[in-house]
């Protein structure tokens, strides 16, 4: 309170004229485009569409099996490691595994269990068609609108 009484209202003043500043240098510069620059530089195009999913499990899942790598330790701290978490990252093959793997790790759970895991895995599997359908859809439309800007 000192310190505001000490500067006569001129505290406000630089702190208005800061702000105007601040504001001025985003609309200038477009301060929140960084990322959108990088990619477009580095020759990455972005899509951006929404997705719902019926639980975590079926958006990590999803994430998993779009991505390149086939480790899972990522998910450790959102689904805990256990038995039918392997056999449902085997069903919809974000693991390497053989037929008879698979077999074995299904038939050591439960009849829920089971049932579970069947049912995510399906949903898992549709998710990421659904994602790769509309990528593929933004894909073409995104080449054809390039195609035509060209002629």
């Amino acid at each position: 309170m000192t310190f505001v009484a000490g500067q006569k209202g001129w505290d406000g003043v630089v702190l208005l004229l800061l702000i105007t500043v601040v504001f001025a240098f985003g609309l200038f510069y477009g301060y929140n485009q960084h990322a959108a620059r990088w990619l477009k530089k580095e020759g990455f195009v972005t899509t951006a569409f929404g997705c719902e999913f019926a639980g975590r499990t079926v958006l990590l899942g999803a994430v998993q099996l779009l991505s390149t790598e086939k480790k899972t330790y990522w998910m450790d701290g959102i689904i805990a490691p256990a038995a039918r978490r392997d056999a449902w990252l085997k069903k919809i093959s974000a693991i390497d595994s053989d037929s008879k793997e698979l077999e074995a790790g299904f038939a050591a759970l439960g009849q829920h269990d089971k049932d579970r895991v069947n049912a995510v895995g399906m949903q898992t599997i549709a998710g990421v068609r659904l994602i790769q359908a509309k990528l593929e859809e933004k894909a073409g439309a995104r080449t054809l609108h390039s195609l035509a800007g060209k002629k």
